[in-house]
């Protein structure tokens, strides 16, 4: 249930606390991730594939084949990235 205050601007409902949690989690695991691609860019590896691919804001965003791509970069460069997995 949502209600909504067009004086105040704002929208409350049950659920609401659930939403904030879950979004919390996935900026700190998106932070996370951003923060990995953003080293291996600084340490050479390509990373415009993947960045594309987890661009959530682009008309093309697949979330299917962000998860593939994402995969796929971490197979392929997880020996050059080893200082930052432990």
């Amino acid at each position: 249930m949502m209600v909504c205050s067009e004086m105040a601007g704002i929208c409350w409902g049950i659920g609401d606390s659930s939403y904030a949690a879950d979004a919390d989690q996935f900026g700190e695991a998106s932070q996370v991730v951003n923060g990995f691609i953003d080293y291996a860019g600084e340490q050479g590896i390509d990373t415009e594939a993947v960045t594309a691919a987890l661009d959530t804001e682009s008309e093309d965003f697949d979330p299917a084949v962000a998860k593939t791509e994402l995969a796929e970069f971490l197979l392929l460069n997880s020996q050059r990235m080893k200082p930052l997995i432990r």
